[in-house]
Formats: structure tokens, sequence, C-alpha cells
């Protein structure tokens, strides 16, 4: 084997990097750290699936299906990082969780006036994310009016 076919996995990790950023930077901010970690271990998962299955390896339709399967690898790899051991990244987290002080400290209408003129502003200037956000604090201080 060539030593090119060793950067293999890398390259498709990069092929799974650039298509996960491309799919998240409308909900997250791209993060460099993040991105080559697909790369990474896809590669490394790819370098041990190429130790396993050497002897097999004699044209490259079986180099394609190690390429899959370390591709698949990686995902499970990833994911189950993210399941199991890391904390939820912040926009998993409540939007609500830490305003809940509003209804305690100012009428409850003055709270609801003051998310919406926000959830205004943040459409106006085009920051998707944190007027959803807004919006759903929103909605969530207005039913407690209502309720």
């Amino acid at each position: 084997m060539s030593l090119i076919t060793y950067f293999y996995g890398f390259f498709v990790g990069l092929f799974i990097a650039a298509t996960g950023a491309w799919k998240d930077t409308l909900f997250e901010p791209f993060s460099l750290i993040k991105f080559f970690r697909s790369p990474l271990v896809t590669e490394a998962v790819y370098l041990i699936l190429l130790f396993i299955y050497r002897p097999y390896i004699n044209g490259f339709a079986i180099l394609a299906l190690v390429l899959l399967a370390s591709a698949a690898l990686e995902r499970v790899v990833i994911e189950g990082y993210k399941a199991l051991i890391r904390q939820p990244p912040g926009k998993f987290k409540s939007p609500t969780k830490d305003r809940g002080w509003l209804l305690d400290r100012a009428a409850p209408s003055r709270a609801v006036d003051a998310y919406a003129s926000k959830t205004k502003l943040y459409i106006e200037t085009g920051q998707v994310e944190q007027a959803g956000l807004a919006a759903r604090v929103t909605v969530r201080l207005a039913r407690r009016v209502q309720g």
C-alpha cells in the first residue's frame, strides 16, 4: 500500500466535518476544534480497521468498505461521547431556566413586554438564534400571565 492510503480516513473525515459545519452554521458558531475532531477520529478508526483487515484488502472495493465503516464508526464514537460523557451544549438548555427571576422581580406583564421588544430587536438585527430564544421566553411568560 502507498503512503497516501493511510490518509484516506483523514480525507473522509474532512468531508464529514465540512458537511457537518455547513449544516450547523445556522444553529451554532464555528469551532475549529470541533471541526478537526471528525477527521482525527475518522483517521484513528480507519487505521484500526486497516490494521485489522489488512490481510483481506486486495483491491479498492474492500478499501472503500473500510472507509465507509470508519465514517460510520466515527459518528458512533462522537455521538456516543456526546451522549454519555459530555454535558449538553448551550443550545439544548432551557431558555427560561435562568430567567424565572423575571416573574418574581417585575410585574409579569412588564416582563412579557420586555421580552417581546427584545425579540423584535433581535429580528431586526438578524440575530435569529437569540430571537428564537427570546420568543420562547415571551411565550412562556405570557402563558404564566394568562394562567
